[in-house]
């Protein structure tokens, strides 16, 4: 468990491809990890929606948001992303 304050972040991002246009109105399911690293419905003792949400891009298809910077987590050993993760380089969470 973290002992000092947890740092802030930001993150704005435009919805679509260069050479498209903007996806308006684009809904993106937003899951992050609290300061342990523990997702909810993932750990036990989380509320069931904790630090998760729906976040609505705008005409020009950017969102922002504002969040904790979330605390790095373990990846289960025992379900099939455990051998997703082992095979794939190192990237963003953003897709």
């Amino acid at each position: 468990m973290r002992t000092k304050p947890t740092p802030r972040s930001s993150s704005r991002a435009r919805c679509g491809r260069r050479t498209a246009p903007p996806l308006s109105g684009a809904q993106l399911e937003i899951w992050q990890a609290d300061d342990d690293g523990l997702y909810s419905q993932f750990a036990p003792n989380l509320p069931e929606w904790n630090l998760r949400g729906t976040v609505v891009a705008d005409d020009q298809g950017t969102f922002k948001i504002h969040t904790i910077e979330p605390a790095p987590y373990q990846i289960p050993t025992d379900r099939p992303a455990a051998d997703q993760s082992r095979s794939a380089p190192e990237s963003s969470h953003w897709r």
